[in-house]
């Protein structure tokens, strides 16, 4: 993360995403990867793919940009994949010319079944919580699947959850294919991320479909409809979830729920020559996994003799990403 931050030079050529980590064996994912400056005759070596993964399609796109007389250009593969079997499987590290790009992990679990009630039918919801219990302040990730075998034309919705007494955002909408009990259906999945302000019983209240459904064909999800169109309506249950006090030694320290805290600092030049009347800028990123940069606190230095020390105003960020919300705060302080 500190290469990232600090020097883009450090930053590879070529870099391989996927739009979700966790899967099961009959669903789709799209594997993209991303090649800057490249020869317009190279592509990636998909052959090691093979050997997990079914290669459902392929699709190219290329971007070129001069600005202030500077070139540059860019190559993305979207590369849609199948699992051929549950487990832990590693997407390997996939060459592109003289580039190769970084190995990614996915979890591939069994073949899934609609929840009772609801096999096949044209469609249906999936609620669940990653979690059934929680401190107050943690961050809880909520995902709301609809799975459909049909059209869904114009003025459907599908709303989001909305419980008291917590902070809500979405951070990620992804779209691929599910075969459930040997029905194959399109997936829309939400993610969100939840905090909850206060203690005590968490309930979600049930998330609400309204669907047009149409006997013909439709442009695009929740698009136009064409053809016989008819009114389906559908609600998850709703979650509860458990919300407990921080422990009385969290609350002392002044500590923060998070998933994970990492701290990372860099130099502006080399403190082994430093001399006096020298001055030199020390860098420190905070990142943390689960809490927005807002809930990360500001860096106590203390004074030492013989120095002087100038802070500026602290850099915040958060980024949205398949696990939740990565909060940084980046401090530079002038010594």
């Amino acid at each position: 993360m500190t290469a990232l931050l600090f020097s883009k030079s450090l930053m590879a050529e070529s870099v391989a995403t996927v739009d979700r980590n966790n899967i099961n064996v009959e669903e789709s994912f799209v594997l993209t990867i991303t090649v800057d400056d490249i020869d317009s005759d190279l592509s990636p070596e998909l052959s090691p793919l093979h050997r997990d993964f079914s290669i459902y399609d392929t699709r190219q796109n290329s971007q070129r940009s001069i600005i202030n007389g500077s070139y540059s250009s860019s190559t993305q593969w979207f590369i849609t994949l199948i699992p051929k079997r549950a487990g832990k499987l590693m997407i390997p590290p996939i060459g592109v010319g003289r580039d190769v790009t970084n190995a990614i992990a996915m979890t591939v679990t069994k073949a899934s079944e609609a929840p009772l009630g609801e096999k096949k039918q044209e469609l249906f919801l999936d609620a669940s919580s990653d979690v059934t219990q929680a401190y107050v302040g943690a961050q809880i990730i909520f995902t709301v699947k609809l799975y459909h075998s049909v059209n869904i034309g114009s003025g459907s919705s599908l709303s989001d959850p909305e419980p008291d007494n917590a902070q809500t955002k979405k951070i990620a909408e992804t779209n691929y294919q599910s075969i459930v009990n040997g029905v194959a259906y399109n997936v829309i999945e939400r993610k969100y991320a939840i905090y909850p302000t206060i203690t005590g019983n968490l309930e979600i209240p049930p998330v609400l479909l309204n669907a047009v459904v149409t006997d013909g064909r439709s442009v695009s999800l929740f698009g136009s409809p064409r053809g016989q169109s008819r009114r389906i309506i559908r609600r998850t249950p709703s979650v509860d979830i458990t919300i407990k006090e921080l422990p009385q030694i969290a609350k002392d320290k002044d500590a923060i729920a998070a998933q994970s805290l990492k701290l990372h600092q860099q130099w502006s030049g080399d403190i082994e020559k430093i001399k006096v009347g020298d001055s030199i800028t020390r860098n420190i990123l905070i990142i943390a996994e689960g809490a927005y940069a807002a809930q990360l606190p500001p860096l106590l230095m203390s004074n030492q003799d013989g120095l002087k020390l100038y802070s500026d105003q602290p850099q915040i960020n958060d980024k949205d990403s398949e696990t939740g919300i990565i909060g940084q705060r980046q401090e530079s302080i002038a010594i």
